[in-house]
């Protein structure tokens, strides 16, 4: 049965609750007082169903959900996203937005976890029950495309196809040629029927196309359904490694190792020590190892931008990176102190009043990579360095921060390499600062989506059925071929613009 399109893509114009007092109200007849059977709450729950499904079907309420869902997401997407519980207030969405703001409006309706709000969850559950049931009543209309439904046509019937034409033939053998010639060799496959001395014919071309484009509205469905499956079953974490640890979920799942970590540079675009702290590294690479459950090591992987890891489920993505230098201060030739520094936090020398400072940016190690005119990739290794500045508390105003570079680094530019030491004095004592080490770092964000394969899948059907459908669209012909006397009228119409006047050209030619 073909679904009528007020059924299948409009709104009912009765609501459920309209059609059950219709159904319950007594007859029209004032002489008899018999009225129609109750219903029970099992055909009102029928009857609902029905409803129901009648408004999932209907392509405006998927347009609405869509637009719902845009928004949505579009709030999800530009507002800050709190990775606090969400049954506690997050001081930094406070900050953000203002209390008023965030505790009468963004917090009770969600906004601040969109993606995991039971609104959303549900409003996607709508959109794919609705785009579920429009594909399959574009499946049930395609279907009985398929079948030949009624090969005799009219004059008005052939008209009906827009683009119409119409050619005389002195005999019935010549019309069927040009029928073969103009039509079946344009791909165009013909059923035809014989009555009342006419020939009919139904012809129809890339029948597939029609089924492509069924196949691009169930795309839709496994996209969305990879979405919910995503978001209800997958995680996002950050994997903080430093080289030589192991890093895992916990349960020695998805264990990875960090081997070593650097920053690369291109050679013509830092000529200088100075340059590499003015510009960004070209690249960040991260070299792990994949650990067993014993930890074995599996497999060796260098992890980059927009080149992550596939390991048991998950992915790691390169996504920040740091370094904490390691110094340590001799007093008289004797060891006072070994720490480390927090970058953008003053430290102080010794006991001394000197103030030390190193910016958070200007902290490299990693490598310097140059290409011949061969295209040959040579590497010079740059030890960790940092540009270590000297403040002036005393000098230092409200929200501001003065600092100068250590005159005695780097001949006067601050740049302390790893191994390398400052000699300070402070009244009778000598004081050395040497930079010892450097601890590095990586950060990883791990992705576990198991809808992500679903998703793909739907994507790729979706380009695939819309491709063939745009290129090789669906055509339908029909052709009605009458005697009048000696003459045999031959009127034709075909749904392809295109095709209509090619076989119109070659029409003209022959004549």
């Amino acid at each position: 049965m073909i679904l009528r399109a007020s059924d299948s893509f409009g709104l009912r114009r009765n609501p459920p609750i309209h059609r059950i007092f219709k159904m319950t109200e007594p007859a029209k007849n004032n002489s008899s007082k018999e009225t129609k059977p109750e219903l029970g709450l099992f055909d009102i729950l029928i009857i609902g169903f029905k409803d129901l499904a009648d408004l999932l079907m209907d392509i405006r309420f998927a347009a609405i959900l869509l637009l719902v869902m845009a928004f949505a997401t579009l709030f999800g997407t530009v507002l800050p996203q709190s990775t606090a519980p969400r049954d506690t207030i997050d001081p930094k969405m406070v900050e953000a937005f203002g209390e008023n703001l965030y505790v009468k409006l963004i917090k009770p309706l969600g906004l601040d976890h969109v993606f995991s709000t039971i609104w959303y969850r549900f409003v996607l559950l709508l959109l794919v029950a609705s785009v579920t049931l429009c594909a399959w009543a574009r499946t049930k209309t395609v279907a009985a495309l398929s079948k030949i439904k009624s090969v005799l046509t009219s004059e008005k019937g052939v008209q009906s196809l827009k683009n119409y034409g119409a050619s005389q033939f002195p005999d019935k053998e010549s019309a069927l040629k040009w029928i073969e010639k103009e039509f079946k060799g344009r791909g165009f496959k013909f059923f035809s029927e014989e009555k009342d001395g006419a020939h009919h014919f139904l012809g129809r071309k890339n029948l597939a196309s029609k089924w492509m484009l069924v196949a691009m509205h169930y795309s839709f469905v496994l996209i969305l359904i990879g979405a919910i499956i995503g978001g209800l079953f997958g995680w996002k974490d950050m994997a903080v490694i430093r080289e030589g640890e192991t890093w895992s979920r916990g349960d020695g799942f998805g264990s990875v190792k960090l081997i070593d970590y650097w920053m690369e540079f291109n050679a013509e675009d830092f000529p200088d020590e100075l340059s590499y702290f003015m510009k960004m590294p070209s690249d960040y690479k991260s070299r792990v190892q994949t650990l067993d459950a014993d930890g074995n090591v599996l497999n060796e992987k260098i992890i980059e931008v927009n080149y992550p890891l596939n390991f048991e489920g998950l992915k790691f993505y390169q996504t920040a990176w740091a370094f904490e230098p390691l110094f340590a201060i001799y007093k008289n030739g004797e060891l006072a102190n070994r720490f480390m520094v927090e970058r953008d936090q003053p430290f102080k020398l010794g006991d001394t009043d000197i103030v030390l400072f190193v910016p958070y940016e200007q902290i490299i190690s990693g490598l310097k990579v140059s290409k011949n005119i061969d295209g040959q990739r040579t590497e010079e290794k740059i030890p960790p360095t940092c540009i270590i500045y000297e403040m002036k508390l005393t000098d230092q105003k409200e929200g501001e921060t003065p600092v100068e570079p250590v005159k005695l680094a780097g001949n006067g530019t601050g740049i302390f390499k790893e191994g390398e030491k400052i000699d300070f004095n402070f009244g009778e004592d000598k004081y050395e600062l040497v930079f010892e080490s450097m601890d590095e770092y990586t950060i990883l964000e791990v992705k576990r989506d198991p809808g992500v394969g679903i998703v793909f899948f739907g994507f790729l059907i979706c380009v695939i059925g819309a491709s063939w459908g745009l290129m090789l669209p669906y055509g339908t012909a029909r052709i009605l071929l009458t005697r009048n006397v000696n003459i045999w009228h031959l009127d034709w119409g075909v749904s392809l613009a295109g095709t209509a006047d090619s076989i119109r050209r070659s029409a003209n030619k022959n004549d």
